[in-house]
């Protein structure tokens, strides 16, 4: 590995029990995870895509950082909603746990999450 991966992999090796990380989406990547999220065909892609990249990395965890789920967000690119976003959000995450429990070492998903009143009211 190279780069800030490399880096993150000699870390990990010197100092035992670092987890390293993956964040996926944020301000201005959140912009396909509506669509991802609304069939169970895109969830299920996602957490088999997700996972592998993940390990691919000898990465320890997944966050997912939808900015945000029904409505707000960035707007360029522009965030897509449905008003199913948060229950497909949960469906989302219920799909990448499945993945991980095909690992044989117990992964960890977390998720970032709004602290305002205007971006957390859908949670």
């Amino acid at each position: 590995l190279y780069g800030n991966f490399g880096q993150g992999f000699k870390q990990k090796q010197k100092a035992r029990g670092a987890k390293f990380g993956l964040s996926i989406g944020g301000w201005t990547l959140s912009d396909k995870f509506s669509s991802i999220a609304s069939t169970e065909t895109g969830r299920r892609t996602f957490a088999k895509s997700s996972v592998k990249l993940m390990l691919d990395l000898g990465l320890d965890f997944l966050d997912i950082d939808w900015e945000y789920p029904v409505q707000g967000g960035n707007d360029s690119p522009p965030v897509p909603h449905r008003p199913d976003d948060i229950q497909n959000y949960v469906l989302l995450l219920s799909a990448i746990r499945d993945e991980f429990k095909t690992l044989p070492w117990k992964a960890e998903l977390s998720v970032a999450s709004p602290a305002g009143p205007d971006n957390y009211r859908h949670w």
